[in-house]
């Protein structure tokens, strides 16, 4: 076990494709190229030599003007295509030699990824990395580590000066690092965005892996996860995959997030024993749509401003067994099996709740399905937001409960029972013309 520290020291390497033509080819056949599921075809024309298809090749890639040979089209030339700038626009456009096309990445040290078929019969087209993109970049690249080794399974990670990103190299699922610690004197970013703007005029999805990954159950270490701690501005994307790896994951604080509405840090990992605590900052927990998570117990407090220290965003893909919430403002798009609120602002917006126990702060509870025991008390739980119905089935209303449904969308099973108080110790916002029967509490 060693302590690995991210130093992003390499020299940026630019990558180097080639692509090979062969074989007979006879006029109509096509020969494509694709690139995060962009294609660009070339039909062949009247000359079928494979050095002239190269050459067809290499100008329909790297030319929007560039006459092509007689019969020869393209559906698209590459500089239009957002992907392929990455490699046909820049210092070197994609050249023809012989029967090859060799195309270099427009930015050294950025990786990129090509697939190539065809319809012909007889000829033949294939694609290799010649040389492989390598750069400060890279997780997997030795020489951007302290120790000039990359971390492997038990070792120490940690992130804690400078501003290089950790941008590429990020499949490592089968390391499990004993802890990763990620403080705010690190401003660079982990992880890419789920739209590559790299070049603001020719955006894109983002097809390379986007989250750092690292962590499988296989290896039975619990990861120790720490972001924020100490002094500095932190960084405006982590993006951490902890697999299905148990992981203990603690966020202290964050940076600004780069993008309006989207957490600073995004994390996700499926273990089912896996833990979240967060005290300042901002956490999006399998976010975006598609994802899933597991955890067992999530909490979700402050240090100084209960109000607004920390921002929390759980994903609809989420499964959350123990809530507990004492600041902050959360949203949960999820099931979630018990929960108590005692400070801060909880919007529930999807998924049954099923125990909720509520001693101060607030609730915008928007989810339908049934709530099966509410306990309110020193809260305030609001149903304003959506008018959906839905039920609570056990209802416990103490003094200084705030219990707000005016548009009568809540259906009580078993009635509202007032405990050690009356209707003067509650706020109970309810439709006119309601029926209350006197009982006595379950």
């Amino acid at each position: 076990m060693a302590t690995r520290r991210w130093t992003g020291a390499a020299l940026p390497v630019a990558q180097k494709e080639t692509i090979t033509i062969g074989g007979t080819w006879v006029a109509a056949d096509t020969l494509t190229v694709t690139c995060n599921g962009r294609a660009i075809v070339l039909t062949i024309g009247t000359t079928v030599t494979t050095t002239q298809i190269a050459t067809e090749l290499a100008a329909a890639l790297g030319s929007t003007s560039t006459a092509l040979g007689a019969a020869y089209s393209v559906t698209e030339r590459g500089p239009n295509v957002a992907e392929f700038r990455e490699f046909v626009s820049g210092e070197t456009a994609p050249a023809a030699s012989g029967s090859t096309v060799v195309l270099i990445g427009k930015t050294k040290g950025k990786p990129f990824t090509i697939s190539v078929s065809k319809s012909s019969t007889s000829g033949t087209v294939s694609t290799a990395t010649t040389i492989s993109a390598s750069g400060p970049n890279f997780f997997n690249v030795a020489a951007n580590w302290s120790g000039s080794t990359v971390p492997v399974d038990s070792d120490d990670i940690v992130y804690d000066s400078g501003n290089v990103d950790c941008l590429y190299g990020l499949a490592q699922s089968s390391v499990s690092p004993q802890s990763i610690t990620i403080t705010q004197g690190y401003t660079g970013r982990i992880g890419l965005p789920e739209t590559n703007v790299d070049d603001s005029a020719y955006p894109y999805a983002e097809y390379r892996d986007k989250y750092l990954a690292l962590g499988t159950s296989s290896d039975s270490v619990t990861q120790a996860l720490t972001i924020g701690g100490g002094d500095g501005q932190g960084s405006s994307r982590i993006k951490i995959d902890s697999g299905s790896g148990q992981c203990q994951l603690v966020v202290l604080n964050s940076g600004v997030s780069e993008l309006q509405g989207v957490p600073a840090i995004l994390w996700k990992g499926t273990h089912v024993s896996n833990t979240v605590t967060i005290s300042k900052g901002s956490l999006g927990i399998a976010f975006f749509a598609g994802e899933t998570s597991q955890i067992t117990t999530a909490k979700v407090g402050f240090r100084t401003n209960q109000t607004t220290d920390s921002t929390v965003v759980i994903g609809s893909g989420v499964t959350l067994t123990t809530l507990e919430q004492t600041g902050g403002n959360l949203t949960t798009n999820n099931a979630v099996t018990t929960t108590t609120l005692s400070g801060g602002s909880w919007r529930h917006v999807s998924g049954v709740a099923v125990t909720v126990t509520i001693t101060g702060g607030y609730c915008s509870y928007e989810s339908t399905g049934t709530l099966t025991t509410l306990t309110l008390s020193g809260g305030e739980l609001d149903f304003r937001a959506n008018q959906r119905a839905r039920t609570v089935t056990n209802c416990d209303l103490f003094a200084g409960a705030t219990f707000r449904d005016p548009a009568g969308t809540v259906t009580f099973t078993n009635g509202i029972d007032l405990n050690r108080t009356n209707l003067q110790g509650v706020t109970l916002e309810i439709p006119n013309n309601r029926r209350l029967t006197l009982g006595s509490v379950s």
